[in-house]
Order: C-alpha cells, then structure tokens, then sequence
C-alpha cells in the first residue's frame, strides 16, 4: 500500500507527502531508522527535502483490527507524538459486518477464528483479527 501511493505522488512535482513503513508499536524508532538510512532527506526531484520531524497527517487503513488493545493504545501514542499540534489522523476500521466476511474472491475479507468458527464483533474485544486486503 505504502509503495502504490509513494509511486502515485512521484508524479506530483508540488507534492511533499513521504511515505514509510515500521511495526505500529515502533513507529518512532522506525521514522528515526528511515531519516539515518535515507541521510535525512527525500524527494524524487532535484529538491532533496528534510524528513520532517513532525507531521501534518498520519494515516492508517484497517491496521487497528490487527493489535491487541495496549498494542492500539501505544500506536496511538505514537501517532500523536508524531504529529504536529492540530495534526490530524485519519483511520479506517472494518465495518462490524465484515467479521462474518469470508469469501476467499472478495477484495477485503477477515480469517476465520480459532477451529474454523467465526468471530464475534464484541466477543473478539482484545483479539488480533487477521485478514486479506486485494489490490484491484
């Protein structure tokens, strides 16, 4: 996901988004590792542009159903440390209905539970929910 919206804004010459990759729980470490191994700076043009230190907005697509609640509550924590004041963080959660979704041809499905039984939304409080996102 990361690499198709990188690959999409490379074309936009005004464009500053950075983009990059680290465990939820490590997303400080991970944007520290990022700055030392890229020297600071990024850009696809010949204007080499500094990692900023904060961010405007930080994103995150259907990655909560995959932490336990400390997991989400560190994550979170993280988010908002690295976001400048009045940053903004959009996120996006499966819809309830979703947990009953298992065909193996739909773009985003969840995994079954435990011995093949389906989770329940309220009963599957503090569980990972594994699951599959297609590319179109």
């Amino acid at each position: 996901m990361v690499q198709c919206a990188s690959a999409a804004s490379e074309s936009d010459e005004s464009s500053h988004h950075y983009y990059y990759c680290a465990s939820s729980c490590d997303l400080l470490e991970g944007l520290e590792r990022e700055r030392n191994n890229k020297g600071n700076d990024y850009g696809n043009d010949n204007k080499k542009r500094k990692i900023p230190k904060f961010f405007d907005v930080a994103m995150a697509v259907f990655l909560f159903n995959y932490l336990t609640t400390d997991e989400m509550r560190t994550t979170m924590k993280q988010i908002y440390a690295a976001l400048k004041p009045g940053g903004i963080f959009v996120f996006s959660v499966p819809h309830p209905s979703m947990i009953y979704c298992h065909d193996k041809e739909a773009i985003f499905r969840l995994e079954e539970g435990p011995n093949g039984k389906e989770h329940g939304y309220f009963s599957a409080v503090d569980q990972k929910l594994l699951g599959h996102i297609s590319t179109v």
